[in-house]
């Protein structure tokens, strides 16, 4: 995908919450690991009173409203995103929490904060999405503090590719009404580019993956992936999962997703 087409379908993606709520409900309801995602996320930080953390992409604010009792007191959220959309479900939806929060909007690749600013800065599935990726974790090193954390969640080259070969099976190329393959910042590559400007790399990954036992719901998420050709392969779509469904009794979808953690030096 170019530069180009990226910024285009991260704009039409995350204009509003609708798409990665249905996406989200998709994963809410089908997961096989009773764990979920947020707390699991939450579980990998290492969060102290009065740390201050920027979450870069917050999108609706779900990682602290599901955690929102676990933050140690006197830490404060800087939660930014690049869609105003965004930031104002996530206001709404941690409107009721005890949390301390500044909301922003902030672009990755020019974060407007001094240097040395935070203690912990986190990017939440929201890096392969960024044009200038050097430059955002150029960025990202700027503004952590000498011995800060980053933590960095991401899909691997293999996240859902059950996703894409269904809708292959409908015909040559039709792979895309998955969507596009987001490879450009995976648990695979993520490493090699954030070494660059950061130390003690580590890669975690959470099990799962999703059994599915109705159409509707995963034809929901094949909407909010945006493809043009959906709406006229939605009934061929729609008979070829419920003819696996019918033979297999679900639609077994593999995940794989995770944390890559790093640290700012304290020397240089």
């Amino acid at each position: 995908m170019s530069i180009g087409d990226a910024q285009r379908y991260a704009q039409a993606q995350y204009g509003t919450s609708a798409n990665l709520d249905a996406r989200s409900a998709l994963h809410g309801r089908y997961s096989v690991n009773t764990y979920g995602w947020f707390r699991w996320v939450y579980d990998q930080l290492d969060l102290r009173p009065g740390d201050c953390v920027l979450e870069l992409g917050c999108g609706t604010g779900e990682l602290w409203r599901h955690n929102a009792t676990r933050v140690p007191a006197g830490v404060h959220l800087m939660l930014t995103d690049l869609s105003q959309g965004m930031l104002d479900e996530a206001t709404a939806r941690l409107s009721g929490t005890p949390l301390a929060i500044t909301f922003a909007r902030v672009d990755a690749q020019q974060i407007p904060y001094v240097d040395s600013r935070f203690d912990v800065v986190l990017a939440n599935h929201m890096l392969y999405h960024v044009p200038d990726r050097a430059r955002a974790l150029d960025e990202i090193a700027r503004v952590l503090v000498p011995g800060g954390h980053f933590y960095a969640t991401t899909i691997g080259e293999r996240h859902m590719a059950e996703l894409y070969s269904l809708a292959g099976t409908l015909g040559p190329g039709l792979e895309r009404l998955g969507g596009p393959r987001l490879t450009g910042f995976t648990l695979e590559n993520a490493p090699a580019q954030v070494a660059r400007v950061l130390e003690g790399i580590e890669v975690r990954p959470y099990k799962d993956s999703l059994r599915i036992t109705a159409v509707e719901p995963l034809l929901q998420y094949y909407a909010s992936m945006g493809s043009q050709d959906f709406g006229r392969y939605t009934d061929q779509l729609r008979n070829c999962l419920q003819g696996v469904l019918e033979a297999k009794g679900a639609i077994e979808i593999s995940k794989d997703s995770g944390i890559v953690l790093a640290h700012r030096g304290t020397c240089g």
